[in-house]
């Protein structure tokens, strides 16, 4: 949809009721730089913020839309969860969490870029002390054990109860150097460590290691590098099932002799393709490699996290996108009175789905 368009269509929308903000094609959002110079301090009571697809600069060679941004996030003095994917964000983390009024209680970094200062600006930040959840999955954290990993790990350690390190490339040494800090969360609910290149004597290793956290009772775990094909850090079918139900077996056996049958440990399901480096070109009909998304990608991507959701506003959730000219049963653009009252608004949502494109995150 235009963006003249959305303009008109944030104009309309009654923004103090919004609760939810998510920005998909947020690289287009960003650009059109009326858009948040007018509209995004109006959405004042917004709790969660997801943003999606930016390449972060800010000046001297920055660009002029990332500092406008940050000078109307400083105004969402209620914002408690924020959520950024498939960006690049390296050596300018500290750029967004210290315009921020209040401290976040969520904080998930998806499938972006980060260096070992974001982490260490992140520890030291007033946010660390009270986050409740983390999300570092699809991000290289290889690099940062020993050091700025730990560090966090224990600054969180007093309110955390939900991390999610998936896809970060760790290996046997880094769960054992971060275990110590690891167990310091008392309460720490699940745990998420699937796809990381873990054997299977360090698997069975780990439920006795946190036995003590009384609060955990569930833990994705990574398939074992002897039971699967790893392509890139990713687990890639066929999966040896014998080997995988004979580790499962043993580690149900170490859970009851802990008596800790409470715990839920599952490995993730296999991907049926590896996700990496790799995008479908439909067009041509054959795979291709590339290390950085392209806009359709990220366009059919964007829609296909949101499949199922109303084309048209409601009073729950305003899909600001989609079918360009689409309108509500009163014939208004943005629906009824009720509509105008969304406590969900999506912001770049992309046109009806055509194709389907995987590809891999931005490392």
């Amino acid at each position: 949809m235009p963006f003249n368009s959305l303009v008109g269509i944030l104009q309309t929308l009654e923004l103090g009721f919004i609760q939810e903000l998510e920005v998909f094609d947020w690289f287009q959002a960003l650009s059109e730089q009326s858009l948040f110079a007018t509209q995004l301090g109006r959405i004042y009571n917004v709790r969660s913020l997801k943003l999606a697809y930016y390449h972060w600069a800010f000046p001297p060679r920055g660009r002029q839309s990332s500092s406008c941004f940050l000078s109307q996030l400083s105004k969402l003095g209620h914002l408690q969860k924020l959520h950024l994917s498939y960006s690049y964000i390296s050596g300018s983390l500290h750029h967004l969490l210290r315009c921020l009024q209040v401290p976040l209680h969520t904080l998930e970094i998806r499938s972006c870029t980060l260096l070992d200062t974001d982490i260490t600006y992140l520890s030291q930040s007033l946010h660390a002390t009270c986050l409740r959840k983390l999300d570092l999955s699809g991000i290289n954290l290889s690099y940062m054990v020993p050091g700025p990993l730990e560090t966090l790990l224990a600054k969180v350690s007093g309110t955390l109860q939900h991390l999610d390190l998936n896809h970060c490339q760790l290996k046997d040494a880094h769960l054992s150097a971060i275990l110590p800090a690891l167990c310091r969360c008392s309460r720490l609910s699940s745990l998420g460590l699937s796809n990381n290149l873990v054997s299977r004597a360090g698997l069975l290793s780990l439920p006795e290691r946190t036995a003590g956290l009384a609060e955990l009772k569930r833990v994705l775990y990574p398939i074992p590098i002897e039971c699967c094909v790893y392509l890139h850090g990713v687990s890639w079918g066929p999966v040896n099932k014998g080997r995988l139900c004979q580790m499962q077996a043993e580690m149900q056996k170490l859970l009851q002799a802990m008596q800790r049958a409470d715990m839920q440990w599952s490995p993730p399901l296999p991907s049926p393709l590896p996700m990496r480096l790799m995008q479908l070109d439909w067009g041509r009909g054959r795979a291709r490699g590339t290390a950085t998304p392209t806009r359709g990608s990220r366009r059919a991507d964007a829609g296909a996290q949101n499949a199922g959701t109303p084309e048209a506003l409601d009073p729950e959730v305003g899909v600001a996108g989609g079918r360009p000219g689409s309108k509500s049963r009163s014939g208004n653009p943005c629906g009824a009175a009720g509509e105008r009252r969304a406590k969900v608004l999506s912001l770049g949502r992309s046109e009806k789905l055509q194709e389907r494109a995987f590809f891999g995150r931005v490392s």
